[in-house]
């Protein structure tokens, strides 16, 4: 297997969540909320193969930059 960590800044998840029925963020701050669940589970997604941070960048563009590091570093 070969895990990628999707990493953005949480102002950038929200925006991209937002109008999106997510019970985990169904909270009076749900950008609070989000800051929470990534000081949890931070630790986890770092222990993905690679880390490809995605704020500034499209589908298309991270898609692209997947596909290089998959076959760098995997042998796709």
């Amino acid at each position: 297997a070969f895990v990628v960590y999707l990493k953005c800044l949480v102002t950038t998840a929200a925006k991209r969540i937002e109008g999106d029925s997510r019970p985990l963020m169904d909270y009076e701050n749900p950008l609070e909320a989000m800051r929470k669940l990534l000081r949890e589970r931070e630790p986890w997604y770092r222990q993905a193969d690679v880390e490809v941070k995605n704020d500034m960048r499209t589908a298309q563009q991270t898609a692209a930059d997947i596909i290089v590091l998959a076959r760098q570093q995997a042998g796709w």
